[in-house]
């Protein structure tokens, strides 16, 4: 893990992932799993915050835009995101649902 001096990263998302976290954060409330959802998204954020390159398995690099694409997977979720070390910036790409998840058919 890095350690406490340093800045964390930032996360930027687009409005459509934050649309479908939304649409999962209904569908999980209506399935009783509100708490469960909220923790795994407070968890995944933390992560992205503060460890992105250690969390997350390095997929290909985007050399000429200085990003490493990245895959991570907690509870129901993959996320794929970008990081760029030297701003200090973690860029999401999508969140999936694990195949079969009850939350999937409501996606």
């Amino acid at each position: 893990m890095s350690g406490s001096s340093e800045v964390p990263y930032r996360v930027v998302r687009s409005e459509k992932v934050r649309d479908q976290l939304w649409q999962w954060a209904e569908a999980a409330n209506q399935a009783g799993l509100a708490d469960q959802y909220l923790d795994a998204l407070k968890t995944i954020e933390n992560k992205l915050k503060n460890e992105p390159l250690s969390w997350g398995d390095p997929l290909y690099p985007f050399r000429h835009l200085e990003l490493i694409m990245c895959r991570g997977i907690h509870w129901i979720f993959l996320v794929e995101y970008g990081v760029h070390e030297g701003k200090r910036i973690v860029f999401i790409k999508e969140y999936r649902l694990l195949p079969g998840h009850s939350l999937e058919s409501g996606s």
